[in-house]
């Protein structure tokens, strides 16, 4: 059987070629489904840091597909994604005691030095610095989400914000707070007045 070329059987093989490659370009590229985010479109297994234009990494956790949970219920993050919700519970899991502080604040400073030379904690306090932090800006949102407390610094105890610097040195100027400290605390940690 013989085919003629004439241009309505070369326009019907080139028609039919290119839905062949539409075709497997869609099956070959089906995983990287595009998703639309607050507005903004983001697809599915291709990092983060491949977009200059999405400015909040927890967005993308929400398109992710729940494989399993983390403790704060959040899907986990590939590899090299930024996860606020995986670092923080990282964080929290370090120490029962943990002050989110900024280097240069003074008040984080104050509260620092008020712990440091009149208490001793058992086991340690962990103390992060969210300006030196490499995603500090994004781990200070989300436990302002979390807690209810946007600035520094934050006094984290058993996973409850108890205040910043004033309530901390306004418990210690009236004799309360290594009681506070303690009642905090529970059984995870043990505090005594140097």
């Amino acid at each position: 059987m013989a085919i003629t070329l004439n241009k309505r059987n070369i326009r019907a093989l080139s028609v039919t070629l290119l839905l062949l490659l539409l075709v497997l370009f869609v099956t070959q590229n089906a995983r990287n489904v595009s998703v639309t985010v607050d507005d903004r479109q983001v697809l599915e297994g291709v990092p983060l840091v491949n977009y200059a234009n999405v400015e909040d990494p927890v967005s993308v956790a929400a398109v992710k597909p729940k494989i399993g949970t983390d403790r704060s219920g959040q899907a986990p993050e590939p590899a090299g994604v930024f996860s606020p919700a995986v670092e923080y519970d990282s964080i929290l899991s370090r120490s029962p005691v943990v002050i989110f502080s900024k280097s240069y604040c003074p008040y984080s400073a104050k509260l620092k030095k008020l712990l440091a030379a009149g208490f001793k904690f058992t086991p340690a306090y962990t103390v992060v610095e969210l300006d030196e932090h490499e995603h500090g800006p994004e781990l200070q949102k989300y436990i302002a989400e979390k807690t209810g407390r946007s600035t520094v610094p934050n006094l984290i105890v058993n996973g409850v914000s108890h205040g910043g610097c004033d309530d901390i040195v306004a418990l210690s100027e009236n004799g309360k707070l290594l009681d506070r400290l303690n009642e905090w605390g529970g059984s995870a940690v043990n505090v005594i007045q140097v």
